[in-house]
């Protein structure tokens, strides 16, 4: 759905820009730490400590009866509110929260952002979120927030009928992606995604990257996160825009693991839905 690869995209941009940045993701491969981290580098391990003696000394205190309706906070509630601690501890200047299942009721959805950026709308988690595009999206637009910037990719007509409107009531600025690209190039070569996007309502001249990240549809994250980052942001250049979607990698994220003449081709990736398997396949 490109919400991780959106938030570390971010992440590494601000990051090239010399801004001290905190990266909420999920989920972890090897170490939990991974979910909390500078720009996909860990925290010393006194940030850490601290943290999760403050949350556990806060959770420790209250009994039970006394959480609203009598319910004790999840394991992902528990894991958001670890991560603000840590990134006030570690004195951030900013934060970039993924969402978990996304939408209103999502955990990280307490926080009052500089932007809010919603990704690929598709239907998953269906128990939760609803059974059609319209209402999926629905619920993805509870992140929406009044007056506050709200960056979108999304083809799926259904789907932008409901952010617009969500973002007029709201009297948020609206932004899609595909009103900012006035022209769009990309090829695989060497185990990387170039790409080149005229974008004149934000660029001067063509945004040229070479992404780790593979896929087409790494080219129109890492173009939201651009977009993103360059509305709120200005002052960062565009080769530190460039710079900073070169350098980021997640691994796992369709990761070629080896491909040499004797061995085969093998890659790691993760999927969840019948959109994402297709693209993976694609």
């Amino acid at each position: 759905k490109g919400k991780g690869s959106v938030s570390s995209f971010i992440a590494s941009i601000l990051r090239e820009a010399t801004i001290d940045c905190g990266l909420y993701t999920s989920p972890h491969l090897i170490s939990f730490a991974e979910r909390i981290t500078k720009s996909l580098e860990f925290l010393d391990d006194k940030t850490y400590a601290k943290a999760y003696k403050i949350l556990s000394q806060t959770v420790d205190s209250i009994i039970p009866k006394a959480y609203p309706n009598q319910r004790e906070p999840t394991w992902f509630e528990l894991v958001t509110l670890f991560a603000f601690i840590a990134f006030r501890e570690a004195h951030f200047s900013w934060a970039v929260f993924e969402t978990g299942l996304g939408g209103k009721l999502d955990a990280t959805n307490v926080l009052l952002p500089a932007a809010s950026i919603i990704t690929e709308i598709e239907l998953e988690h269906q128990e939760y979120l609803g059974n059609t595009i319209e209402a999926i999206a629905r619920e993805k637009a509870g992140i929406i927030k009044n007056g506050i910037p709200v960056f979108t990719l999304s083809k799926e007509v259904a789907a932008i009928e409901v952010f617009k409107t969500q973002a007029e009531k709201l009297y948020a600025p609206y932004f899609h992606l595909d009103d900012f690209i006035e022209k769009l190039s990309f090829s695989y070569q060497n185990g990387k995604m170039n790409i080149e996007a005229s974008m004149p309502k934000l660029f001067e001249k063509p945004l040229k990257s070479s992404l780790q990240l593979l896929g087409e549809y790494q080219v129109r994250n890492a173009l939201l996160a651009s977009l993103a980052v360059r509305t709120i942001l200005p002052q960062i250049s565009q080769e530190q825009i460039e710079e900073g979607l070169k350098k980021t990698f997640i691994p796992g994220r369709f990761q070629i693991i080896s491909q040499t003449k004797t061995n085969p081709l093998i890659l790691a990736d993760g999927a969840h839905t019948a959109k994402s398997i297709k693209h993976c396949l694609k």
